[in-house]
């Protein structure tokens, strides 16, 4: 597999589940990275449309459901995961 289309993001972003005191932000930092990993391999035709619409699939039912509340919830747990990001990516540079 050859990957790298987004410079192997959901590695960096794996790296950042293990935000103390916050499990559930961790197991959806965990579920976004495992998403992107399939983003960058069907982006590098290492899997095909269908594998890929899969995963969206998935991520999307676990993860962005009807439920206003919790999509909600989750969009906050992204932003906060975004920006412990950026500051560590800061810090490295």
């Amino acid at each position: 597999m050859s990957g790298g289309s987004r410079d192997y993001f959901y590695q960096k972003l794996k790296e950042q589940a293990n935000i103390k005191d916050a499990e559930d932000v961790n197991r959806l930092i965990r579920a976004l990275a495992g998403f992107m990993e399939d983003v960058e391999l069907y982006e590098s035709s290492d899997i095909g449309k269908e594998t890929y619409n899969k995963a969206l699939k998935k991520f999307r039912s676990e993860w962005l459901g009807s439920d206003t509340s919790r999509k909600s919830g989750y969009i906050r747990g992204l932003q906060k995961a975004r920006q412990l990001i950026n500051e560590e990516m800061a810090r490295e540079f």
